[in-house]
């Protein structure tokens, strides 16, 4: 756990900034994000884009901006609003990296409006092997590199992230263009789906905040001994896994997640 670095004050001040979950307030969106509204890809159109104040009490080492890709008709939306299961993920996620001093000035939202073949292709993706890159390099290729760290939330699906490790082990198998989707996760609402031990993960993990981590500190699966972030149990039972599943990060982990450009 984070608190073994620390003095017991730091401790418990460390894990007071983990316990709050941050207030999202709607704001303009900046002409950067304006600019993708209406944007057309191959098989998706960003319907709208939204951006979101974020207010945390404590302070920050570093703060980011995030950028959610969001399915039109997924889970993840009511209509044109949060649904239920955003509205508790995502601040749950944010939360998550306060403890390592990392904040997120800005959550910028985009409405990813799928057509007939974008829905087909969506269907194929869940039911191929996970990371598999050349639905992902199609989906996002052309949305501007700036518009990372993005986290695609999606109907259905694999829990995958490419991040650095990622794209270099994948650029000899599909060319250095492959690039152009690192930074990005993709989180189904459908928890199930590639990654099962976290429906046995306590009530307070989260999945979308796992899947992030793998991309602001280029961070992989541990096997630690007690429950962190990043434990996936590969390899274990999911009931036995999901018990080693935590919200917790190391002191090595936060410093990596704070090196995160930006």
């Amino acid at each position: 756990m984070i608190c073994a670095a620390f003095s017991a004050l730091l401790c418990l001040a460390a894990r007071a900034r983990a316990a709050e979950t941050p207030v999202l307030s709607e704001t303009t969106p900046p002409p950067e994000v304006q600019a993708l509204d209406g944007f057309q890809g191959a098989d998706y159109q960003v319907s709208q884009v939204r951006s979101f104040v974020v207010s945390n009490s404590s302070p920050s080492l570093k703060t980011l901006a995030l950028y959610l890709g969001v399915e039109v008709g997924s889970p993840w939306l009511n209509g044109e609003d949060f649904s239920p299961l955003l509205a508790l993920e995502l601040p749950k996620a944010l939360a998550v990296f306060s403890q390592c001093g990392l904040g997120f000035s800005r959550v910028h939202l985009l409405e990813l409006r799928f057509n007939a073949a974008g829905l087909t292709r969506l269907a194929d993706y869940a039911s191929s092997s996970p990371y598999d890159p050349p639905f992902e390099f199609g989906l996002l290729q052309d949305l501007p590199p700036a518009a990372r760290p993005m986290v695609v939330l999606l109907r259905q699906g694999y829990a995958e992230s490419f991040n650095a490790d990622a794209i270099s082990n994948l650029t000899p198998v599909y060319g250095a263009s492959i690039a152009k989707i690192g930074g990005l996760s993709f989180v189904p609402s459908d928890t199930d789906v590639g990654y099962d031990a976290s429906v046995f993960a306590p009530g307070s993990y989260s999945l979308f905040a796992h899947e992030m981590a793998h991309v602001l500190g280029n961070l992989e699966h541990v096997t630690l001994s007690v429950p962190n972030i990043m434990n996936a149990g590969d390899g274990d039972t999911p009931r036995a896994a999901g018990r080693m599943m935590s919200t917790d990060m190391t002191p090595q982990q936060c410093a990596a997640v704070l090196s995160y450009p930006g």
